[in-house]
This record gives structure tokens, sequence and C-alpha cells, in this order.
């Protein structure tokens, strides 16, 4: 578990998508908790029974246990929607004027940018009634028939709330007192799986299930079925993750369902939606295609682990090292599982984007973690005083090993461009430090690993089961290296026909318009270079059978030096011309006074609104309305304003501003995407 939590935190499809905020990151994290679940609950004795700790605070004996962990989190995921719902028609006022005390009322909405809604691009504030009032009552029935009839055929929040109440109130009562081990893990998952509903819809729990059943179909354990705790997961389900779409369903009616439902989750996965893959493959070659560069440096150990659950018997009852097989083989099946429908289901849909077959990376993540623990062997890693140092040296070499091979490139390993004298080659202007650097490393890499402990040699290693699968994992290893290589080659060249570098694939594993520029003052392809062929050299090592356990650790330490380099390097650089941030920064700086406006010409990427608080005019579309509105800022006394725009289109607004000056506060440099232009008008 430790070694796929490694490798999963090192692949960028992770450490990338990790630091944004749409629905994919909780939908995957929540699926793995699920998944995790599933796997501990079926690999649980049924006779096993919790721990009970007794606490003692406060003056009070307190006797804690799973029960308490998992409901506890249960009501935590429910109770704030059920007291949200409430408060749609029960509030408690205690400040302000008029009477004080809890206030009933019927339930009502409010759209629009509060204090914002006379700027232009905005929506007009308004309040709207629920979509479910009948119209034969009113918005503001009176009497008590009518207002019986709003109330229940309105289904108004708090009767929602009621509902939502009585089910988790149902889910705690026959499970109360629960102290079987395996039943508590089952709810966890389910619970996990409500989560992941909520992010994703069906999805979040339809793949568990599938994986499950496929699991149970092919482990022939039908009894297990009956043990899934169906009851109380449905239970789960529907006090957790439903009372959000019921609700929304309630307030928007049939818009709501029109929009998630039918647009944003039948049309993508069955037609194409906002499809952004012109020109491209998008066979089942499509995700194998964008995997290759999610995995990267453990790309080339993946297809090993993916096929690694083959060689696990349910029969056996030790492998080399004495570990029971029995749970590790049923892990890499119900892994190898999660792939495979994870894979299809998302090579079947309509829609293609890079980041949508994020659900499939943990588990050959995981998958590769049995892989790594099985080259590990009997290696004795828990000196801490020992493998510190170590480690801190295998990072240190691998550093100075990729920085070394990224100086014959005429870019820095911080993608700075470098532009050689005249009559120099590009290619070959520090090769004294390329050398120096890059032999330090690899001595460096070299002292850790025979200063690391031996795995202790047991008659189990002559066996010849064994050493046959040595050479196996030896010609895997040459074969990882190989696709490391070809991985990098895509990472690091530019095709002809091509009007981007290949490094560009990592950062479009999360953005999903891949016809954006790339910025002309940055280049990685030394770096890359640089961390393809450490990688590639490493893994190829790794066919040796005596270093075979210590190059697990070497590798892994490398893999954390590259995520360090994508977070701190790459995406660091990148980051300003993907966003508006550093644009609108610029903005606040160099006005005088609030009163010079940010306007936003003819754009609709959002950041222009976040980074304001939306305090900003919105023109998407220039034009009648545009001329108008700048009129009468005119003559409102505007003398200076802001703009932020694409560079492209610069010219256009010049022409219809017809400002006395224009002064470009920001270059490509700083954003190749937008820039802020000052206007004295």
């Amino acid at each position: 578990g430790l070694l796929g939590a490694i490798v999963l935190a090192t692949m960028p499809d992770w450490f990338f998508l990790a630091h944004q905020t749409m629905t994919d990151m909780p939908f995957v994290s929540a699926m793995t908790g699920a998944m995790g679940l599933l796997l501990l609950g079926l690999n649980t004795d049924e006779g096993a029974r919790v721990n009970v700790y007794q606490v003692d605070a406060f003056g009070m004996r307190l006797r804690l246990s799973l029960w308490h962990l998992v409901f506890g989190v249960v009501l935590l995921c429910a109770l704030p929607q059920i007291l949200y719902l409430l408060s749609r028609n029960v509030e408690l006022v205690v400040f302000g004027d008029g009477p004080k005390g809890f206030r009933i009322h019927w339930d009502e909405f409010r759209s629009g940018s509060a204090g914002n809604c006379g700027l232009p691009g905005n929506e007009a504030c308004i309040t709207h009634n629920p979509a479910s009032v009948p119209k034969s009552v009113g918005a503001h029935p009176e009497g008590l028939g009518p207002s019986l009839v709003r109330f229940f055929a309105g289904f108004e929040p708090a009767l929602q709330a009621v509902l939502w109440s009585a089910i988790l109130g149902g889910v705690l009562y026959i499970n109360w007192g629960e102290r079987r081990a395996r039943r508590l893990i089952y709810i966890a998952a389910w619970l996990f799986a409500a989560v992941a509903t909520m992010a994703k819809g069906p999805a979040g729990f339809g793949l568990p299930i599938i994986c499950a059943f496929a699991y149970v179909a092919t482990k022939k354990r039908w009894s297990e079925l009956l043990r899934f705790e169906m009851i109380s997961g449905l239970m789960v389900i529907l006090a957790v993750a439903i009372p959000w779409y019921v609700a929304m369903y309630v307030r928007h009616g049939s818009p709501f369902t029109d929009r998630l439902i039918f647009h944003d989750m039948f049309n993508r996965a069955f037609s194409h939606v906002h499809d952004t893959n012109e020109g491209d493959d998008t066979g089942i070659r499509y995700y194998l295609w964008q995997l290759g560069y999610a995995f990267f440096p453990w790309t080339a150990l993946a297809p090993l682990g993916l096929a690694y659950w083959l060689r696990k018997s349910d029969s056996a009852e030790a492998s080399s090292g004495g570990r029971d097989t029995r749970a590790i083989g049923d892990a890499s099946v119900m892994l190898f599982m999660w792939f495979l429908f994870a894979f299809a289901l998302f090579t079947f849909m309509g829609t293609k984007f890079h980041h949508y077959i994020f659900p499939a990376v943990p588990p050959v993540a995981m998958l590769i973690g049995v892989v790594l623990d099985d080259m590990l062997g009997k290696v004795e890693v828990t000196d801490w005083k020992k493998l510190v140092p170590n480690v801190a040296l295998f990072a240190v070499g691998s550093a100075l090993a990729v920085y070394g091979i990224s100086t014959l490139f005429p870019q820095t390993f911080f993608g700075n461009k470098v532009t050689p004298p005249p009559g120099v080659d590009p290619y070959t202007p520090h090769v004294t430090t390329a050398i120096s650097a890059s032999i330090t490393g690899a001595i460096a890499i070299a002292a850790a690993l025979f200063l690391l402990p031996q795995a202790p040699r047991s008659e189990e290693e002559d066996d010849p089961r064994r050493t046959h699968e040595h050479l196996m994992l030896a010609g895997a290893a040459f074969a990882g290296g190989l696709l490391v290589l070809l991985v990098g080659r895509d990472l690091t060249g530019k095709p002809d026909s091509a009007d981007q570098p290949g490094a560009i694939r990592l950062l479009q594993l999360f953005t999903y318009n891949y016809k954006r520029p790339w910025p002309d003052s940055l280049d990685f392809n030394g770096a890359l270079t640089g961390f393809t062929v450490v990688a590639a050299v490493l893994v190829i090592l790794l066919g040796v059978r005596a270093l075979r356990a210590r190059l697990v650790i070497a590798f892994s330490t490398f893999a954390f030096v590259w995520a360090l380099w994508g977070l701190d390097v790459y995406m660091m650089r990148l980051s300003p011309h993907w966003g508006q941030h550093e644009v609108i920064e610029a903005y606040y700086r160099d006005r005088a006074n609030p009163e010079e406006q940010l306007v936003a010409y003819q754009m609709n990427w959002k950041g222009e609104n976040i980074y304001t608080g939306n305090k900003i005019p919105a023109f998407v579309s220039s034009g009648q309305t545009f001329q108008t509105w700048l009129k009468n800022q005119k003559e409102k006394g505007a003398r200076v304003m802001y703009f932020i725009t694409e560079h492209s289109r610069t010219g256009g607004l010049r022409s219809e501003v017809g400002a006395k000056s224009y002064k470009e506060i920001t270059d490509k440099a700083l954003c190749n995407k937008f820039v802020l232009v000052r206007a004295e008008l």
C-alpha cells in the first residue's frame, strides 16, 4: 500500500490534478477509498470484530470503535445538508430590527452576483420561486389548505430534510452497536462511493459495483454478494449523495436535469460535447497514448503491473519472502478489474478529454506497488538512520545526473532558453559541466546503492520457479527502459507538422483546450531529456538481480525528484501562461486608484471574474453595446481604463476604444495568452 501511494504521488496525472478543484479529484479520491475498502472487506475474516477503545475526557468515559468512526463520518456528510434544507424554511433571527426568534417562511432563492448586478456581463439579480411550486396555489398561498398543497406538492426543503433524516436514522438504527469488522468496512466503502456519486453521478457507485461483481465472478465467491451490505449501502447513498440532486431538481425543474443528466452525462457518454480533439485518433489508442505520459516515469513498469495479477495463485500460502499471497492475489485481481472497466468505460464514451482517464490511474499505481514489493523482497528498509542518508544521496545524484544532461541543450534546467554566441554550436556549449555533473550524479547513485543493506539470500532464490521469475523481471525491465525512451521521445520531440513542443503533453493532462499555444520563452526539452535518460538507465538496471531491491528505492527516490521538478519548475513556469493571475495582479499594481476600471474585452475565460471578485465589466462580444457603455463612462468622467484581452484582439480594441494613447503593461514573456492594456481616453 505504501509503495502504491509513492507511485501514485509521483505520477504527473496525480500531482498535477491534485492542485485543481475540478470534480475529477474528489471523484477519484473517493473511488480509490471505495475500492480499497471493498478489497479490505473481501480479505477480512467474517468473524473478526473491531476493537473498542475507552477514553476518559472531561469527566466522561467514552467507548470508541470503528462504528463511531464510520457513522461519525456519515453524520458529518449528511447532517449539514439536512440542516441547510431546514434553514430554507426556518431561520433564527438574532440581530437587526424587527422581531427575534425563529421565522418560518417559504423557500425562495436568488441568482446574479450580489453588488455587481448592473455590470455588463452580469446576470440581473432576481429572486426566484422553486420550479416545483404548484401554479394553482402560487408562490405565497394563504390559508391552511393551499399552504399544505404547496408544502407537500412543492416538496419544500423542510420536507426533504425530514425524509433524509428518516433515512439517516434508519441506517443508524439497523446498524446500532455493530461490531463485526467486515460489515463496517463494507458500509465505509459505500460511504466513499456516495461521495464519488456527489462528484460524478451514477459512475460513483456504478463502477465499484461492477468491479466487485466481476471480482466475485472471477473468484467464484458468489456468497460474497449477500455480504456487501446492499441495504445499508443504499441508505447511505440516499442520505449522503442524493439530497443535492433532489433539491436542485425541486428548485430548477427540468433545466437542471436537461443540463446535468442529459447534456453533461448522457450526451457526453454517447456523443460529442464541446470536443476539442479534431484530427486525433479517439479510438482505443487515445487513452493508451495519454496514460504513457500520465504514468511517467512509472510507465516502464505499468505493463508489468497490469500483467502481474496473472502469476498470483489463490491456493498458494506463501511466496518469496514468506508472505501470504492470497491477499496479494485478490488485490491484484480487483485492481486489474478496476483498471479494465474504467478504461473500457471512458474509451467507450464519445466525448474524450485527456483527464477523463484519471480514474484508471490509481489501480495501475497500486499494481506497480505490488511489483515493487516483490522486487524489494526481504531487504530491510526500516533502519531510518541508514535509509534517510542514502535516499538523500539518491535524490542528489538523480538531480545532478538530470542537470548534467540538460546542460547539453540550449535551454536551462528551469526551462529558460539560452542563446549561444554566434558561431557556437548550441548543443555543446557546456560539455565540461555536463560531463562533470553527470559523472558526479552517477557516482552518488552508485555509492548509495552499495551502502544500502542487501536482502539476505534464501533457499527459495534457487527455486527454478523463482529463477524463471527473475529472468522475466529482467526482460520486463529492459522492455520498460525502451518504453520510457519512447515516451520521452514524445515529451521532448516536436513533429514537423506540429506547432507545439512535446512538453505540452504533460500540461494537457488536465487542460481541455489543446490548441492553445506554447510560450516562446520556455523550453523544457533539456530537462525532460535528462529525466528520460536517467529513468531508462535505472529501469534497465532493475534487471540486475543483485541490485534489484536497492534499485527499487533508488527509482522511487528519482520519481520524487521528478515530481518536485514537475510541481516547482514545470508547473510554476507554465502556470502564468495558462491563467490570468499575474496579468490582473499587474492591473492592481499599476492603477492609480479604484476609479480606473478594468474591463474584459471579448473575453469569456472566467479568470477575469475570479481574480476581480466579479467586479469587472465583461464583454464577451463588443459592438454597439460596448460602444454605448464606453460613451457613458466617458461622460461620467472616466479618463483612464485598463483592458484585459487576448494578444490577438488588441487591434480591434484600439479601433473600438479610440483612446488618445495605449500602453501594454504586460508582454508575452509574462503571459502569452492575455495582455493588460492601459488606455487614456
